[in-house]
């Protein structure tokens, strides 16, 4: 339940169901967020650039802790 393979047990694998359900998702989210419309708000550059680094930034931190924890497995 730690995440880590008991001895002998087998590596799981990916099969193409699973790569297909991952690039079936990814297009259904690129589509909706590239044909959408951009919002016409007048901000200075200044006071928005944390928000703009958030969604970068807090997905990378966690995706390095989790690797760091579970190497993925």
């Amino acid at each position: 339940m730690d995440g880590r393979q008991v001895l002998g047990e087998a590596k799981p694998s990916r099969n193409g169901l699973d790569w297909l359900l991952v690039v079936a998702a990814t297009s259904v989210f690129r589509h909706l967020c590239g044909n959408g419309p951009s919002p016409k708000d007048d901000v200075a550059l200044g006071t928005s650039r944390p928000f703009d680094c958030g969604p970068v930034v807090v997905p990378r931190y966690c995706g390095l802790a989790l690797w760091r924890t579970t190497r993925f497995h």
